[in-house]
């Protein structure tokens, strides 16, 4: 897990560890690629949206996917105004590693709006439920 909180890094360790998890925590993107160094790629990264400075949680990611290969990304944020969530998603979707995190953004960065019937990433979400 990447966070620039050490308070989150501390209650998720904890969390995750009680659901009986193996977690390893990274305050940044430099301790997290020594991490993926020491241990190679996890079976999920949660990466803070917004890491300290301006190391985006999505490209750190995406270099880390491309250097080791593929693994589940969770990409979490604090952020709650619809404002600011919106401009982090155009800045998701059109980035060059987009088309990695799913075919939800894949789409969007192909200029395809969802539609209230079109509901593919819904059936692939559900059909991962209790992984």
């Amino acid at each position: 897990m990447v966070d620039d909180e050490p308070v989150i890094l501390r209650s998720m360790r904890v969390l995750l560890s009680l659901w009986g998890m193996q977690i390893h925590t990274a305050e940044s993107a430099t301790a997290a690629e020594h991490l993926f160094r020491l241990h190679g790629p996890p079976d999920i990264l949660i990466v803070d949206l917004r890491l300290d400075g301006s190391e985006h949680g999505a490209h750190l990611a995406g270099r880390l996917l491309r250097a080791y290969g593929e693994f589940s990304v969770m990409i979490i944020t604090g952020e709650t105004s619809s404002e600011a969530l919106g401009r982090q998603h155009r800045r998701l979707s059109t980035a060059p590693e987009a088309d990695r995190f799913g075919p939800a953004a894949a789409k969007h960065r192909k200029g395809h709006r969802e539609s209230p019937g079109n509901t593919d990433h819904r059936r692939e979400l559900n059909s991962n439920k209790g992984v």
